[in-house]
């Protein structure tokens, strides 16, 4: 059930992204028919645009899930807890010696 909520959220990410390349494939192929070099031009363009992009949508996504969980408080977990004061003690003693 969880998995079919977030195919219907996820979905339209999906789509946009996939018409942003492919607006980039088109535009390739019809200047493939006009210049070769103004081709070229594009296809580079769009790489990079669309390396960008990727990045920003992966740290998007990122910081989404880093502030779903601070908010839903799962940054309390036990585990978290016990190994910041592991930390904290171990730092405490070295801090003696």
């Amino acid at each position: 059930m969880k998995n079919r909520k977030l195919f219907h959220l996820a979905w339209p990410i999906f789509i946009e992204t996939a018409m942003f390349m492919l607006l980039g494939f088109i535009d390739v192929y019809i200047l493939s028919n006009y210049d070769d070099l103004a081709a070229s031009s594009v296809n580079t363009a769009n790489q990079t645009v669309s390396i960008v992009t990727i990045v920003f949508q992966i740290l998007s996504t990122a910081g989404a899930v880093m502030i779903i969980r601070w908010k839903s408080g799962a940054w309390k977990n036990k585990r978290v807890v016990k190994d910041r004061e592991e930390v904290h003690e171990l730092k405490e003693t070295a801090e003696m010696t």
